[in-house]
């Protein structure tokens, strides 16, 4: 079996990726070139995000968007980004788009939070609200949260294979078109698989032995 290691993953991730017994749905593909693809992939659906921005419901891409703008911060290339990314990754879903600001003093002060389901729901304006049989029904979740400098990833999650995947190039190419520096997020310790999955979808280096501390440096065009 051969693997692709990421240029910047130390020794330590390089000997957990090629001591992997994982089988991976997607092939090996460099973070920028899954960007680029990412991009190609939602231009199609980017003037109709656009044209949608401040409307509540919309159909995009064959899945149904219910789309809660609750943050004055939020500007329109971030809403209408994730809209366009997800309408491409995504066909025949219903998708929950939440974003919100923190109440409280907070080094990323605005969030973006991700639902797709299978099934059409109607989705609350507070995402909280969610009930515990729609919440359990979810196939992807998705949170981020932004500051002018940095993207925290804070939580990613598919039952389905692929979506993740093509997600991180999506983020990689948002974080591009917003400025952003650097990508972070945290693993943690016992989540072996997780690392495993990021190592080979090249989506940045650890910082620490433990692998418990992840970096994406964004590299502007």
């Amino acid at each position: 079996m051969s693997f692709y290691v990421c240029p910047g993953a130390n020794r330590y991730a390089r000997a957990l990726l090629l001591g992997s017994e994982i089988k991976h749905a997607q092939p090996r593909i460099p973070l920028a070139q899954r960007a680029l693809i990412a991009e190609e992939n939602c231009r199609q659906f980017r003037p109709q995000a656009e044209a949608f921005w401040g409307q509540k419901k919309f159909e995009l891409g064959r899945n149904d968007f219910t789309l809660h703008v609750l943050s004055p911060s939020a500007n329109k290339y971030l809403g209408t980004s994730l809209v366009s990314h997800l309408a491409a990754v995504f066909k025949n879903k219903n998708i929950g788009i939440w974003l919100v600001d923190y109440k409280i003093p907070h080094k990323h002060p605005v969030a973006a939070v991700v639902w797709v389901f299978d099934e059409r729901i109607d989705l609350p304006v507070n995402r909280f609200t969610l009930s515990d049989d729609i919440v359990d029904s979810h196939i992807y979740r998705l949170q981020l949260d932004f500051n002018d400098k940095e993207m925290r990833l804070g939580y990613i999650k598919s039952k389905q294979s692929g979506y993740a995947g093509s997600t991180l190039g999506a983020l990689y190419s948002i974080a591009q078109g917003l400025g952003i520096e650097r990508i972070t997020y945290h693993v943690h310790e016992e989540n072996e698989n997780a690392r495993q999955f990021y190592l080979h979808t090249d989506f940045g280096r650890p910082l620490d032995r433990a692998m418990m501390n992840w970096v994406v440096e964004i590299k502007q065009d």
